[in-house]
Formats: C-alpha cells, structure tokens, sequence
C-alpha cells in the first residue's frame, strides 16, 4: 500500500516529441550500427546450445509451440523467420538487429523521460560499441530489454497511472516467458496493480477495466497453455543454472580447462553429497557454498564497475581501444562545454525522479531477478545486461540535472554522430564469447557451410555432435541424437552409442575426447584415430583441429 501511495503522487511526464531531432538521430543510430555489426560473419563463429535452440524452435513454431526454454524469445525469431528463410543467415541477422535496436530503444527512451537530448543521443550511441552489446551471446536479454523499454514508452502515453502500470504488467509478464526469473517482476508489480486498482475502485474508468480485463485475460491464456516460468517447463532451470555455475567457479579456482558445462554433475557430486535442491546443497557444504557465493560478488563489484565505466567509453573490445577513450573525453567535454550547468541541481534530480518514479519502479523490479541471479548462479554479460536499463536511467537523470537544453541540438548531435562513425569500435575489434575454447576460428561455420553445400538430400541425415546441437542451423532433415546420449551417458559408452545408431556425419571436436565419461572408452578413440576402419572418412573442413567423419 505504502509503495502505491508513492506511486500515486508522482507526476510521471513524457518528453518524447517525434520531431526531426528524433528522426533524424534514429537515422544516425542505423547508419552507425550498419558499420558497427558489418560483415561480422567474418569476425564471429557460430555457437549451438541456448542460442541456436531458441532460433530452432522459433523457425518450427507453429504447429509446434514450445512450452519451455524461452517461448516469448522464439516467438520474436519466428518473425524474423518470415523475412529471413536460411537459419544461419537469420543467427547472425538477430545479433546485428538485436545491437542496433537496442541503442535505438535507448534513444528514444531517455529522451521520454527527460533525458537531455543530446546527451541521450551521446550515451545510446556508444552503447552500440558496447562489450556487452555486439558480442553478446545468447541475445534473450536483448529481447527483454526491447520488450520493456518499448511497453514503458507506450505506457508514458497513457493518462492515468492505473494504465501505465497495466501495461508494465503486460510487458513483464511477457518477458517472464523468455527468462523465467523475471516472473517474480511481473509477480510483485501485479500485486502492486491489484492494490491500486481496489484503491481506486470507486473512480475507475472504462479503459483502466478493460486493460486490467485485458491482462488478467492474457494472463489467463498463458497459465492455461504454458503454466507459470516457476512450475512449467522452465520450472527446474533453477537448480540446474546454479549447479552448472557453480561448476564453472570451480574450474576457475582449480585453472580446470575441462568440460565442466557438460561434466558439471561429477564436479557436484565430488562436492556436495546431495545436490537435488539447493538447502539439500547448503547443508552438504556450506563453506564451499558461501565461497561461490562470495566468488561471485567480487565478480559482479568488477563486472558492475566495467559496465558502468563502458557507458561512457566503449573501450572494452581485443585489446583496450585507446582511441575510443580520448574520443569519448573529448565528446564529454565537448558536451559540457556546450550545456549551462544548472543553479539547481539537487532540485532539479529530484524532479526528475518524481516525473519518472513509476518508470524507476519498473526497471528496480526488473533489475531485481537478474541480480539476485549473478549472486546466485555467476554474473554472466547476459544476466549483467538486464541492469542496464536501470542504472542508464539514473546515471542519466544525475548527468541531466546538471546541465539544461543545448542550442542547435541536431548540429552538435551531427558532429557526434560522424565522429562516432569513424572511431567506435567494429566487428573485427571484439572478442567474441567461444564457449571457452582457446583456438579463435571460424570452425562452426565453415563446418555448417560444407555440410549445406555437400549434403543436398531431401533424406534424413543423422549428426552427431557435443557442441549444443548443430542441427538446429541446419535444413529440418538433418536430425541428432546428441541429448538422447547426454542424458544416458553413465549407463552407455559413447563408442557403442556411435556405432549402434550408425550416424551418417559425426562433428569431431576437442570436446568429445575431453568428457570424463569417456576416457577410459578405447575403441571411441579408436574410432577416432582411424575412422576407415568402422567405415568412416575424415573430411578437414578448415584450418582448426575440428573434423567431420563421414559414413561412407
């Protein structure tokens, strides 16, 4: 009741005018992002598991729908599916879309809530350079992120705020079916709708019901069809999430180069005598418990303090970029130089933070989850990404009340834009995210090209590999038995799985020797080693240690 009633008395106010300022920075944005996210298929291999799972089952949608694992974010590939048939083309596509779109998001955004609107255009434009944008991988949070900022700018249009938090309901709820822990926004905000809805019952409009009506309807349909993130599909993502992470803490303390996302369950059992829930875990071994704990908030101070560094110089890419730097302090300077530094600045914050206090509210809440997460599990870029929205904005809003309103803005915005284009980092500039192996080779890629380019048959063609499911970048006739395998590994050796399935193309990699399920399987290395003799031949695809072995 006490956060409604805060709610209630704030003045939450728009800014956001459509004008050529706006056009015309949107404009600068794409041209921009164009030469940022350019020809990154040269720069940036592949990688299968939670990324090419997504875009696959977005691409079958319909009839099938998936119940678990991220709908809401399969749902945004299948649109793109619409446009783009070639599922590989349509990885990379989402990667340079998803960049591009998000500083364009941020753009607009800030400005709706007051944001200077040079400055709003200055901090947007180097995100599009960001580590954590371009080279980010998987891109679900970048959906999300799209999601919520584009149902708060639609909700700043609403008259009433019974209507904008409607809608921020929406946009969560929406969003908790592509990272369930999101769930738990959409949880406490919709408490928060309720409360306001029965305090305002005796004056309510026709809109505000039929919205509520509306959600409560969508709600309805989503519990029917999928359940809830918390006890559907998605349901024991959690327990699995931490023992995969605590996994790879582990192998960091121990500088273990193994497998551990797939060998995660041995390190657990070698560690914690019961792992099937997380008290079972604490009370096996709370010492090691609280030391991943630990581990990973020393890792989130460094990480929080990286990202909010890169707000401002988007430095972070191979090596630093020293030229990025310089540029980004002149810009700032440059920019301050232009502005009149306000007689106001504490009263004017606290303006702003009332003229947004619904939109803080939402991205707190937002925020809450994917931090509770880093702590939890690790603070990978993608859970990290979900706190930027939320720190942008009160970064922002400080940097605003310092400063007011820039003559001629779409000169200055000009001159920024064309010095941005011709110094912000580029594709060949990142290090890109390999699922940890140490050789930076396009072998995913060329692999899939050969495979396309060579198997032409309409007939089903079984593949084998342990790099996340290659089949799902690949025409529907290509089939896999890559989980059956996984989830029956203890019980069968891996040589005989091979042979007895008879695959017609099995994906060699480093992985599958570096499996502790296999070490002691001869004849898998055998089989390895001399293919010809089970009736294989070895095909090289490119200039790395990875192979395909073809059935004859």
């Amino acid at each position: 009741m006490q956060m409604w009633q805060k709610i209630k008395r704030s003045q939450e106010h728009n800014y956001l005018r459509w004008n050529s300022f706006t056009w015309i920075g949107i404009l600068f944005i794409i041209i921009c992002g164009i030469k940022v996210t350019y020809n990154l298929a040269s720069f940036m291999d592949v990688l299968f598991w939670d990324e090419s799972l997504y875009l696959t089952r977005g691409v079958t949608m319909f009839p099938s729908i998936p119940k678990d694992w991220g709908p809401a974010y399969s749902l945004w590939y299948k649109l793109l599916s619409l446009f783009i048939k070639d599922r590989i083309a349509l990885y990379y596509f989402n990667f340079q879309l998803t960049t591009i779109l998000i500083a364009i998001f941020f753009f607009v955004f800030l400005m709706s809530c007051g944001i200077q609107r040079v400055l709003a255009f200055l901090l947007s434009i180097l995100f599009l350079a960001s580590y954590i944008n371009l080279p980010l991988w998987p891109r679900v949070s970048h959906f999300c992120i799209l999601v919520v900022l584009a149902g708060i700018v639609i909700a700043k249009y609403q008259t009433s705020k019974l209507s904008k938090w409607t809608i921020i309901c929406f946009v969560l709820l929406i969003v908790s079916y592509a990272r369930p822990e999101l769930f738990l926004s959409f949880l406490f905000s919709f408490c928060l709708l309720i409360v306001g809805f029965f305090y305002k019952i005796k004056s309510i409009n026709k809109k505000e019901i039929g919205l509520f009506g509306l959600l409560l309807f969508f709600l309805g349909f989503m519990y029917v069809f999928f359940k809830t993130p918390l006890n559907g599909g998605d349901a024991n993502r959690s327990i699995g999430v931490f023992l995969q992470h605590f996994a790879m803490n582990y192998s960091q303390w121990h500088h273990d180069d193994s497998i551990f996302w797939l060998d995660f369950p041995d390190i657990v059992r070698t560690n914690f005598t019961d792992s099937f829930s997380l008290k079972a875990i604490i009370q096996s071994n709370p010492t090691l418990f609280f030391k991943h704990i630990t581990s990973n908030i020393v890792h989130f101070i460094e990480q929080i303090s990286k990202l909010v560094f890169n707000f401002f110089a988007p430095i972070f890419t191979k090596q630093i970029h020293w030229l990025c730097l310089m540029v980004s302090i002149i810009l700032f300077i440059i920019y301050f130089s232009f502005t009149n530094t306000s007689s106001k600045k504490r009263l004017r914050f606290f303006a702003l933070i009332k003229e947004n206090f619904l939109t803080l509210t939402a991205l707190f809440l937002f925020s809450i989850p994917p931090f509770l997460v880093c702590i939890y599990a690790y603070p990978r870029a993608h859970y990290m990404l979900l706190l930027v929205p939320f720190l942008l904005l009160l970064l922002s809003l400080v940097i605003s009340s310092m400063a007011v309103e820039i003559e001629n803005p779409i000169q200055k915005m000009t001159v920024i834009a064309v010095v941005c284009f011709f110094t912000l980092p580029v594709a060949e500039d990142f290090d890109y995210f390999k699922m940890f192996r140490k050789e930076n080779d396009l072998r995913n890629l060329k692999t899939l090209n050969y495979i396309k380019h060579n198997f032409k048959t309409q007939d089903s063609v079984r593949v084998f590999d342990l790099e996340g499911g290659m089949t799902n970048l690949l025409p529907p006739n290509f089939t896999n038995y890559n989980y059956i395998y996984l989830g029956s590994r203890k019980n069968t050796r891996l040589s005989t799985f091979l042979l007895e399935h008879k695959f017609d193309i099995i994906y060699h990699t480093p992985t599958i020797t570096k499996l502790n399920d296999v070490q002691n399987d001869t004849m898998l290395f055998e089989l390895l080693n001399k293919p010809e003799k089970y009736g294989y031949n070895r095909q090289k695809t490119g200039n790395f240690t990875a192979t395909l072995l073809i059935k004859k």
